[in-house]
């Protein structure tokens, strides 16, 4: 009899334990929001100036390293008509080489600098009209990770 109890309380705690490892590998994981790590600082606020351009710091506050090409695969839209539609910009990035925004541990190269300059010579603003760029790098070590970070900002009549 106290083999059998034996025997049971074996198969028992094996079953329990190897459940365990099966339930713990069944939890779903999230994807890390890599982009959450890019802080933006406008240079002069989220208005756009007199020559139609937003200047932007974009500030790495993690341990990763980030990579972007060399206009930082701006997209730039228009909010119009309650979409937002993609117009082009007017600014050429020179030299074209890629911008590594390093780990923050680094100070003087955690940190890049951008100009935004949209096309709106032919778009008469006459009202508050927004605006959102959308850069597109991936991370240096693991390239396949595509990173976007949204920038918002505005242009007054």
């Amino acid at each position: 009899m106290k083999r059998k109890n034996l025997i049971l309380i074996i198969f028992f705690l094996v079953e329990l334990l190897s459940s365990c490892g099966n339930y713990v590998s069944e939890i779903p994981t999230k994807p890390i929001d890599y982009s959450a790590y890019l802080e933006i600082v406008y240079s002069d606020g989220k208005i756009l100036d007199q020559f139609n351009s937003i200047g932007v710091m974009v500030k790495n506050t993690s341990g990763y390293c980030f990579s972007f090409p060399y206009d930082f695969g701006i997209q730039t839209y228009i909010y119009n008509n309650n979409k937002w539609s993609e117009i082009t910009i007017t600014v050429t990035y020179l030299p074209k080489e890629n911008n590594i925004i390093q780990p923050d541990n680094d100070p003087l190269f955690s940190v890049e600098h951008i100009l935004i300059q949209p096309d709106i010579n032919n778009l008469p603003i006459k009202e508050k009209t927004y605006f959102k760029a959308i850069i597109k790098g991936n991370l240096c070590a693991q390239p396949e990770i595509i990173v976007e970070k949204e920038i918002l900002f505005y242009a007054l009549p």
